[in-house]
């Protein structure tokens, strides 16, 4: 019982390694969405595993970004944040 935590200790703290080094996606000629008084609107974005690691210019996310990073075109194509609810109303179901 004791190797069986163990060996699952392992592997979620793997699966961790793994998403901390996943490869980076500069999303670029965009409309991106901020939801910020100060800029509402920006064109690129980066984004490192499960996280948004910058918001602003093109040439910005170009120098943020690995030179190995998936570059995809938006294309002036419309981005937001994801909106998650994790809230229930029980007298609704």
């Amino acid at each position: 019982m004791k190797n069986i935590a163990v060996f699952l200790l392992l592997i979620s703290m793997s699966v961790g390694i793994h998403s901390s080094l996943a490869d980076q996606q500069v999303f670029s000629n965009g409309r991106v969405f901020t939801a910020t008084v100060a800029d509402v609107w920006a064109e690129a974005l980066v984004v490192e595993g499960e996280r948004i690691v910058y918001v602003g210019t093109n040439e910005g996310a170009l120098e943020q970004a690995h030179q190995n990073a998936e570059r995809i075109d938006l294309q002036g194509r419309f981005v937001m944040p994801g909106i998650i609810d994790t809230h229930t109303h029980p007298g609704l179901i």
